[in-house]
């Protein structure tokens, strides 16, 4: 596992590890940085990729434009885990990783605020990312962790 959660990296640090060749890495922990859409697309292309189980990009900022690179990688469809907790997506963008088909296998963690949204929206996040899909008792650990 390779962790480099609240590190300050930017796209030069994800390029660099896009050209990382670690063929033995399962995890990669990117809680907590700044890449752009450019950072992460550099990273989503990388043959670092292909031997992932676990992608967290929890905390990030992502900016809103980042959600049709991640629906548009075929590469994610390898991943076991795709952490996207604790970033601004909204109900539409959040609809768009749902329905996301490479990532129909993967366990994707989002956070949201379902009580603001449609009932229809709400009910096809809730029969993709089960029930309380916008809340994981990994969430508290965090906030535990970073009082310490």
């Amino acid at each position: 596992m390779i962790g480099k959660r609240w590190a300050s990296l930017g796209d030069v640090g994800f390029a660099a590890l896009a050209g990382a060749r670690c063929p033995r890495l399962r995890s990669l922990v990117l809680a907590g940085n700044r890449p752009s859409v450019d950072g992460v697309a550099q990273l989503l292309r990388s043959p670092l990729l292909a031997h992932l189980e676990l992608l967290d990009l929890s905390r990030c900022a992502l900016p809103r434009e980042v959600v049709p690179v991640l629906i548009g990688a075929a590469e994610l469809a390898s991943l076991r885990t795709l952490d996207l907790r604790r970033n601004e997506f909204d109900e539409y963008q959040l609809l768009d990783l749902a329905r996301a088909p490479q990532l129909q296998t993967v366990q994707v963690k989002l956070s949201g605020q379902p009580w603001r949204y449609p009932a229809p929206i709400r009910d096809e996040l809730e029969q993709r990312f089960g029930q309380s899909w916008y809340w994981s008792e990994d969430d508290e650990d965090e906030d535990e962790e970073a009082e310490d």
